[in-house]
């Protein structure tokens, strides 16, 4: 994947193969800034996609912006796997001793509290979490040798520091399609969320000013 002019490579071959009825082009941005909308959210990668469902399952009526032609960003192209929380009060620690100081305790709280909460959030969005194939793939096997970092580690890939165990196993979420897996079956998931929502997204709408 590359990155051109602050825009990320995407085409059909990275998730959009067809366009749900509520993405949009520029073209359509100006009928559609004639509407108020209660959060406008720049970027339709991950998060900002995730922000977006979540913001419209709150009552909020959002608009999204995407700069490139295609949603998505580089979500397509990650790992895609979401790692699991043990013992939430443990792995606040953990992250703790992590971050040497660096963080302090209350965003740490706030990004375990997160975690803990995926999976039921992508229950209620439809979506299946699956174990992960790294736990369970042989050494010699393709996809264990395309992974230099220990993301198969059950627990964390730091076992020396506090609390290691606290971390609980890495899952991703099931593919919609069999030769779209890991980041891209996580993209084909919020995709289909998004879609759901209704909310427009404007894809080719790079921010020119604030």
């Amino acid at each position: 994947m590359t990155f051109v002019n602050g825009i990320w490579e995407s085409d059909i071959h990275t998730g959009d193969y067809d366009r749900p009825d509520n993405f949009f082009t520029l073209a359509d941005l100006p009928a559609l800034a004639e509407q108020e909308y209660d959060l406008i959210v720049v970027g339709a990668g991950g998060a900002g996609t995730a922000a977006a469902v979540e913001a419209t399952d709150r009552g909020a009526s959002v608009l999204v912006l995407e700069k490139a032609e295609h949603a998505g960003g580089s979500t397509h192209y990650s790992g895609g796997t979401i790692r699991l929380i043990s013992d939430p009060e443990g792995a606040v620690e953990h992250y703790l001793a992590l971050a040497q100081g660096a963080t302090p305790r209350e965003p740490i709280e706030a990004f375990v509290k997160g975690l803990d909460e995926i999976p039921d959030w992508v229950a209620a969005h439809g979506g299946v979490l699956v174990s992960d194939e790294y736990q369970i793939a042989r050494p010699d096997s393709e996809i264990a040798q395309r992974r230099v970092f220990p993301a198969g580690r059950v627990g964390s890939a730091f076992p020396n520091f506090p609390h290691s165990d606290s971390l609980g196993l890495r899952k991703h979420l099931q593919p919609q399609r069999p030769d779209r897996k890991f980041g891209a079956a996580m993209w084909d998931f919020l995709r289909g969320a998004l879609a759901a929502t209704g909310a427009p997204v404007v894809t080719g709408a790079r921010v020119a000013g604030l």
